[in-house]
């Protein structure tokens, strides 16, 4: 049993990593506060989240521990996310208090340490706004979150997943200007970057990622490049401007790279899916589960 002093200091401690880990004025200031958040309608996702993980979680994971703020996170994402709502086609054992997250809350996978590796969580419902806490996962190597209802940008703190090797996104509604540098700066091990069927993503992919083995995106939302190659006969190849752009500057070019011409499909408001059957329907709105939905 901890004793007062340790549980303070570990209430403390682990309010000061939660905060560092969310956006600003989503958590209150002190511990204290966060007692009751799941009963309170004004609470919002990372306040609920820091409940359980600080009093109502059996795990009692020390706020020093990696473990920690990755529970947290995976809070916030179930929470803010659609999951508490009951909206995820599969969400077994997420936020169960006795239950270690690492290969039993659906879609999470971990290494022997413990350390979240996979997030795989596609066509499951999954809607709202990619959290920014998912930057927390130092260890995590694959982030799974296509083919569901995701809305508004791409936050650039994943850019702090220097471990990540695959990012697919692709056939959700996400928006806005994809942060291609700030994610190469920090995810030095990416090799799969799939963000294609997004009807309101744009940006330019830069030569950092010459080296990656697959990429796809959408043809028009990322002009002028890429676009294909036209050779002097006035035809069309199946080469586009960025490979050949990347042959040139550092003499490589990733193995699979696709320009894709599809808009993805646009999927409007529905009753609650049935688990394997039909599209996934978006929900875009202003709360999940009851609380506010706080964008970063």
């Amino acid at each position: 049993t901890n004793s007062p002093t340790t549980s303070t200091n570990r209430e403390t401690r682990g309010l000061e990593l939660m905060t560092d880990a969310s956006p600003v004025l989503s958590l209150p200031s002190t511990p204290e506060e966060l007692r009751g958040a799941k009963s309170n309608p004004d609470s919002t996702p990372q306040e609920i989240a820091g409940e359980f993980v600080l009093y109502d979680d059996e795990l009692r994971i020390p706020a020093e521990d990696p473990r920690f703020i990755e529970r947290y996170a995976l809070s916030v994402l179930y929470l803010s996310n659609g999951g508490c709502a009951e909206e995820w086609i599969d969400s077994t054992n997420w936020m169960s208090p006795s239950l270690d997250h690492c290969d039993n809350w659906f879609g999470v996978k971990c290494t022997l340490q413990g350390r979240v590796e996979e997030i795989i969580l596609k066509q499951n419902f999954v809607s709202g706004k990619v959290p920014i806490e998912l930057s927390q996962f130092g260890e995590l190597r694959a982030l799974d979150l296509s083919g569901n209802a995701m809305t508004g940008e791409v936050p650039g703190d994943l850019g702090g997943l220097y471990k990540l090797f695959s990012l697919q996104l692709q056939n959700n509604m996400l928006t806005g200007e994809f942060p291609f540098d700030e994610l190469r700066e920090g995810a030095i091990a990416l090799d799969t970057l799939w963000i294609q069927e997004n009807g309101g993503l744009s940006g330019e992919i830069t030569e950092a990622y010459c080296t990656l083995s697959s990429i796809t995106l959408d043809c028009a939302n990322f002009e002028p490049q890429p676009t294909y190659v036209v050779d002097d006969t006035g035809v069309e190849t199946t080469t586009t401007t960025f490979e050949q752009n990347c042959d040139t500057a550092v003499g490589t070019h990733p193995r699979e790279y696709t320009c894709n011409f599809g808009t993805g499909v646009k999927i409007t408001v529905a009753p609650t899916p049935t688990p394997g059957g039909g599209d996934i329907p978006t929900l875009v709105r202003d709360t999940y589960c009851g609380v506010p939905s706080v964008a970063a």
